[in-house]
């Protein structure tokens, strides 16, 4: 699928370019330097909302060259509002009548001018006022104050934060119904309403974006697709993944933007930010929206958008050419209203190390199905109801360690091959080697050789596929086992996430590689390099594409198993799509087809197997 490239104009900008001609004409300019085909204008942002005249004529200065929609973005404070919360940036409250009447007044005036309209990321339910917490304590029978609220919230208080979910979900889709759908189509009973929704995935509930309650009110959804600093690039391809899982095809398009992920006013680095354009594209959407319009006329960014308008016509060429979906790892679609603590964002980090992943509703994982087990699952799905179906489990280090402890009873030892009488010897180990097969393996090159590994398992069966050791004694931290017929891997090595993404040794990042190949038939074997900021994506057209994400070149080589590969294939490619990667050896036998392939740092590319 071939994205359509899109902006967003902010109200401060649309107000400026019905007064700025030549500011107009070099926006004009390097939209279509771009190959910008559609302007999103937003009447409403932080207060300042354009009048109607100016809307109406931005409209028509952009609409003989673009696809024009409307835009909004009501979640955010401004002077005349009433309550608010501060994060930094604020936001209004949702108890407010003022804000309410204020919402409706914006998104009828955007209704009148526009036949669709999008909604900025920052509506959720984000106050914990006296207003805020009085109503939730009446409706959940708490005696909470501001002060005692947050301190449960620290604590992470499972009780109260499920409630706050609950309360969350339904007072925003209240106001999402009556006083932004509803008012939008009384005045133009055509309109469509988007939601865009953030990249900060493990909150989504807990702020009251919970999918299956708001995919009846919007009539399509957005997704922000920003992998700034400091967080993993392949969370950019996974949210989309995510929100498709729950949404299906009212998914319509990614947005991200220039923001650095530790200090907003200064550029994000520019291959991250060619990186969150390729992942967003990967994802397969109908749109891809780069904000915001008046970023694109910034110096300091310059060369950011000139890279990104080189890149988009090879975007357009891959995906165009990918008519299958996704293939990986399977992830069940849910929204706890807890998220994880260690293992936050684990999926984001696992496709950083060449483990493709796949969300899919949970009552779609059939027999046969590899399926990933996290933190944030246990107490929210039945685990041995997927057992029964034959599904076999991946289980993460503090899935592992919350079992261990007693959160599925005697069944779950049972299910880990734990002895019953102590089975957690530690939550975590100081070690300095790991064992695979036999052979030691030690990193100590100009790093630390200690690190941090857990938990650690007490085994009464099982095949144990790698071990930690301190020196003194080893201890397993990748085994299988099996119960009721399925198999069970269990990766006492995901709870410390740097650790498995950089700083354990390469073979422990390979066994979990073999783990995903077994179940997918495709997949990404070390060659000498160590694979990480490496990922792999494939497709049932039998389409994989590679992404290197490092400043330096890559050698492995990617496998296809033939009897169990999960992807079409008929022929055997010779050169890659783009010509980026160089395919530098080919090997094939009556089970596999073994590349060899050489990538250049920052690159990505894709071969066809049919």
């Amino acid at each position: 699928m071939k994205p359509r490239i899109a902006t967003f104009m902010t109200a401060h900008t649309v107000r400026r370019i019905v007064k700025e001609k030549d500011y107009l004409n070099k926006l004009k300019n390097i939209f279509n330097e771009l190959n910008i085909e559609k302007v999103y204008i937003e009447n409403y942002r932080s207060g300042l909302q354009v009048t109607t005249e100016e809307l109406r004529k931005a409209r028509k200065l952009l609409e003989n060259e673009y696809e024009v929609s409307g835009g909004t973005c009501i979640g955010t404070w401004g002077e005349d509002w009433g309550r608010y919360a501060d994060y930094g940036f604020k936001v209004i409250c949702l108890t407010d009548n003022k804000n309410l009447n204020l919402l409706a007044k914006v998104m009828r005036q955007a209704a009148s001018v526009f036949d669709e309209i999008l909604i900025d990321d920052f509506w959720a339910n984000w106050c914990y006022c006296n207003e805020c917490i009085s109503r939730f304590n009446e409706q959940y029978g708490f005696n909470l104050n501001v002060r005692s609220f947050r301190e449960a919230l620290l604590r992470k208080d499972p009780q109260i934060m499920s409630c706050w979910a609950d309360y969350s979900t339904k007072l925003l889709t209240d106001v999402s119904k009556r006083y932004v759908v509803g008012p939008a189509k009384e005045v133009n009973r055509d309109v469509k309403v988007i939601l865009k929704v953030a990249e900060w995935r493990e909150n989504f509930h807990f702020r009251g974006l919970f999918f299956n309650a708001l995919k009846n009110v919007f009539d399509g959804f957005y997704v922000g697709t920003e992998s700034r600093e400091g967080t993993q690039r392949y969370g950019s391809f996974y949210i989309i993944e995510y929100v498709r899982a729950f949404v299906g095809n009212k998914l319509k398009g990614a947005w991200f933007d220039t923001y650095n992920g530790y200090e907003l006013r200064i550029p994000i680095g520019i291959n991250t930010y060619l990186e969150q354009g390729w992942h967003s594209a990967l994802g397969l959407v109908d749109e891809i929206t780069l904000f915001n319009a008046r970023a694109l006329l910034e110096e300091e960014k310059r060369e950011h958008f000139e890279r990104m308008g080189h890149e988009i016509p090879l975007m357009k060429k891959l995906c165009g050419s990918i008519k299958g979906e996704s293939v990986g790892l399977i992830r069940p679609a849910i929204q706890p209203s807890q998220g994880a603590i260690f293992e936050r964002y684990l999926e984001d980090a696992l496709g950083m190390i060449g483990v493709p992943l796949k969300v899919i509703p949970l009552e779609h994982i059939k027999e046969g199905d590899y399926v990933l087990i996290t933190e944030e699952d246990i107490g929210y799905i039945d685990i041995f109801e997927l057992i029964e179906r034959g599904c076999n489990l991946v289980v993460s280090s503090m899935a592992a360690e919350l079992i261990a402890k007693g959160a599925l009873g005697e069944s779950g030892l049972e299910l880990l091959g734990l002895s019953k009488v102590m089975p957690l010897r530690y939550e975590a180990k100081d070690v300095h080697a790991f064992v695979y097969k036999g052979n030691v393996i030690m990193l100590e090159h100009r790093r630390p050789s200690g690190m941090v590994i857990g938990p650690i398992l007490n085994l009464e069966r099982g095949r144990v596929l790698a071990y930690a050791s301190d020196g003194k004694e080893s201890y397993p931290v990748i085994y299988i086992s099996e119960y009721k017929g399925t198999k069970v891997y269990v990766l006492c090595v995901t709870k410390y996430m740097p650790y498995l993404k950089m700083m354990y040794p390469e073979i422990i990042r390979q066994v979990v590689r073999d783990i995903v190949l077994e179940y997918l038939g495709v997949g990404l074997v070390r060659y000498r390099d160590a694979l990480f900021d490496v990922s792999v994506f494939p497709y049932t057209d039998g389409t994989v594409t590679l992404m290197n994400m490092n400043d330096y070149g890559v050698t492995f080589d990617l496998v296809l198993d033939k009897g169990k590969a999960r992807i079409e294939f008929s022929k055997v490619p010779k050169d890659t799509v783009l010509g980026k990667a160089k395919i530098e050896h080919i090997s094939e036998d009556s089970e596999k087809i073994s590349m060899h392939i050489r990538m250049p740092q920052n690159s990505i590319d894709a071969v066809k197997f049919a």
